[in-house]
């Protein structure tokens, strides 16, 4: 398993390290972004959003 994209867990890093210890575990884009914004006012998360598009659309480096 290379990479473990998860969404609604509270911790399944430690469990997923322990059956494939060379495994990538994050977080889904949209539950990212979505925590992200969950303090901006309403008037300010469509700007918030489009300022972070860039980030998680970037290429990884090799």
């Amino acid at each position: 398993m290379l990479i473990v994209c998860y969404d609604g867990l509270t911790e399944p890093g430690e469990a997923v390290e322990t059956v494939w210890p060379q495994t990538m575990v994050q977080t889904c884009v949209v539950h990212l972004i979505r925590n992200s914004i969950r303090y901006a006012s309403w008037k300010s998360r469509r700007t918030i959003t489009e300022a972070l598009k860039p980030i998680y659309q970037a290429e990884l480096p090799p």
